[in-house]
């Protein structure tokens, strides 16, 4: 053989051993995906991260759940990837409408419909008014019911007369805002 016969066969052989390596990284591929397949079938038992967050097939975000400096927070978007739901520490808002928050107790909502916090439950009309409020008067701890009209102004409200533990007051309401109140004595 000459010269030229031996580098061309060495050329082939070269050529023939790069597809096998590129074949064979072709079947690598192959069976990772094939075993990646199996294992998302796997159960894990713990993540560690700082925030998981889901998108639609648009990629906006239609749930986070996320630590922040202050405890946990869970967030429930509508089809915009608007915050319609916000669960934080200690407290629970839905929204009317979509809104936004700009980090912890720095909330920017929609008009706000339920909200119960420390101490509270209120739930607001579709215009953001309040409709109606439980809660307990802080610090005496004292219970209370407000009910508003369609304005947000106060209509009837219930509860303890400050200074007497046992005695009960009710304040009813006409549209100036002025009040008759009911009580034991």
């Amino acid at each position: 053989m000459n010269f030229k016969q031996k580098l061309t066969y060495m050329l082939i052989g070269c050529l023939f051993t790069l597809a096998g390596y590129f074949f064979a990284s072709l079947g690598g591929i192959a069976f990772q995906t094939t075993h990646a397949q199996q294992n998302e079938k796997e159960v894990i038992d713990e993540i560690v991260c700082k925030e998981i967050k889901v998108v639609n097939s648009f990629g906006r975000t239609m749930a986070v759940i996320k630590g922040s400096g202050v405890g946990g927070w869970i967030e429930v978007h509508n089809a915009h990837g608007e915050v319609i739901t916000l669960i934080r520490p200690g407290k629970y808002n839905t929204y009317t409408r979509p809104g936004r928050y700009d980090g912890p107790d720095e909330v920017e909502q929609g008009d706000e419909l339920v909200y119960i916090g420390p101490g509270t439950i209120s739930v607001s009309n579709f215009h953001g008014k309040p409709a109606v409020a439980l809660g307990m008067t802080l610090p005496q701890g004292t219970g209370f019911i407000e009910v508003y009209n369609e304005k947000g102004k106060d209509l009837v409200s219930i509860g303890a007369i400050e200074g007497r533990p046992n005695d009960g007051l009710i304040n009813v309401y006409n549209h100036k805002g002025e009040w008759r109140s009911i009580s034991k004595d």
